[in-house]
């Protein structure tokens, strides 16, 4: 059992819930150096290697939601449950 984040109504018991996002952000992720540590194959012998983050540009969850089948459906129908928003 839950309650719905956003009508308030609480669900019968062993209903799915749905997570939805409601808001997104832009997100910069920094280029960091020798910080993946793994072992790689070099030649024919195994070797401890650090490798580098490269970073990047993405998008990143903001505010979500959890929510009844109902509410879900109505959000998909609407067409927010994907849009990007800073």
């Amino acid at each position: 059992m839950y309650k719905c984040e956003l009508c308030g109504t609480v669900s019968a018991p062993r209903t799915p819930a749905q997570k939805v996002i409601l808001q997104t952000r832009r997100a910069t992720y920094p280029h960091h150096q020798k910080v993946n540590a793994c072992w790689k194959w070099i030649g024919d012998r195994r070797r401890f290697v650090r490798t580098d983050d490269p970073g990047g540009v993405g998008w990143e969850c903001a505010r979500e939601a959890l929510v009844c089948e109902s509410c879900a459906k109505k959000l998909k129908s609407n067409g927010l449950e994907s849009l990007p928003s800073d």
